[in-house]
């Protein structure tokens, strides 16, 4: 069968691999949609029609209920209410975004504050500087880190609260979001009884069960119930005195990855997978390894 291209960076999507083919009553469906600006794909496998096509309009309608929650691109998102309160007490959350900013810190603190929920300030910075094709300057990147700092990001499991310590923090969740909404629309599609599932969301892949061939930097790799996150520059970037500037940015330092190239994490789940692949990119070379061991995951290089 002929491959099918995937909207991420270096992964090809095949077909189920030889080994674990889907039973002869299942039919194979595919549907595709636009959320959070990148093209949400389902391929799942059904008894019937009506069956794939309702489990797919939830899954992508959980999509986008997230969207809602987590996008700092909308003005009205439950995120960007948040940092309104930027300063003030702490303020009760949904628990998705509760959870997606559980996982953030504990990435955040494990790479050493390479990847940083609290970016938001300087990806605001950034993406000007994209859209006009010329970079910040030094004294632009230091007033916008003056409000970037993963512990001044205060959460209370019991209260289930969140705190953005000073006036001006603003957050961005572009790491890990479409990772958590990868997790969610796989659960709603084993609720909806198609547990034979692939999710391709703009680089991030979660499958469900069987088993899935792709292609990893050239490598065919076979997938089941597995996550995989790919980073890199070759579809957001700011091409600027010769030197490629990634969308990917180091909070410790407010610039960003220069010809930063291509990783991914393999993990079980997708919130993991996708903000683990942005961290390894930040970090060193000998970080990577141990970083993803941390949360159970493993490094795919090319």
């Amino acid at each position: 069968m002929s491959a099918i291209p995937v909207a991420g960076l270096a992964l090809v999507l095949a077909a189920s691999c030889s080994l674990a083919r889907p039973e002869p009553d299942l039919g194979r469906y595919e549907y595709r949609q636009i959320i959070m600006g990148a093209e949400a794909r389902i391929v799942l496998h059904a008894p019937h029609e009506d069956a794939a096509r309702a489990a797919a309009a939830a899954a992508f309608a959980r999509m986008n209920e997230l969207d809602a929650i987590l996008s700092d691109w909308r003005v009205d998102s439950e995120l960007n209410h948040l940092c309104a309160q930027a300063g003030g007490p702490a303020s009760p959350v949904s628990e998705d975004l509760y959870t997606v900013l559980d996982v953030a810190l504990q990435v955040a603190a494990a790479s050493g504050g390479a990847f940083d929920p609290t970016v938001g300030p300087l990806t605001r910075l950034w993406r000007a500087a994209r859209a006009t094709g010329k970079p910040p300057s030094p004294e632009q990147i230091a007033a916008a880190r003056r409000y970037v700092g993963y512990q001044h990001l205060h959460l209370e499991p019991a209260a289930r609260t969140v705190q953005l310590e000073l006036p001006g923090m603003q957050l961005d969740l572009g790491g890990i979001g479409k990772g958590y909404a990868c997790d969610e629309a796989g659960e709603v599609l084993r609720a909806h009884s198609t547990p034979r599932f692939l999710i391709d969301f703009g680089g991030e892949i979660l499958t469900g069960e069987g088993s899935w061939r792709v292609l990893v930097h050239n490598q065919p790799l076979c997938l089941s119930q597995q996550a995989l996150a790919t980073s890199g520059d070759s579809e957001q970037h700011l091409d600027a005195a010769g030197q490629r500037l990634s969308h990917v940015l180091d909070a410790r330092t407010g610039d960003a990855l220069v010809n930063a190239g291509e990783l991914s994490v393999l993990a079980s789940s997708s919130t993991v997978a996708d903000a683990l692949a942005t961290a390894c990119s930040l970090v060193s070379r000998e970080e990577r390894e141990p970083l993803s061991a941390a949360f159970g995951a493993r490094l795919l290089v090319p």
